[in-house]
């Protein structure tokens, strides 16, 4: 798991986009997402989210890798590809 902390008020706002997509998405399985959800630290909303190492190579990947931010997409420990940034869709 990684931690996403925001460093201002703007950044938290973007956690809580992330969070809702990841359950949007989980639904219909159209894109599939690094698993996250917030978390309150030490009175910080902050994002816990599945590791996702980054692809280095972007030959034939699968379609919907083109919908997300950037392709930034990589594999899970299970050997599962995953987007892991989301961007504004």
């Amino acid at each position: 798991m990684v931690l996403k902390v925001p460093k201002e008020i703007e950044g938290e706002d973007d956690l809580f986009y992330e969070e809702r997509i990841y359950k949007k998405y989980k639904k219909d399985n159209s894109i599939k997402y690094a698993e996250c959800q917030i978390r309150v630290i030490y009175g910080i909303h902050c994002l816990i989210m599945e590791k996702v190492k980054p692809i280095s190579d972007y030959k034939d990947l699968p379609k919907w890798t083109y919908y997300v931010d950037c392709q930034q997409v990589g594999y899970n420990n299970s050997g599962e590809l995953l987007a892991y940034d989301y961007g504004y869709l």
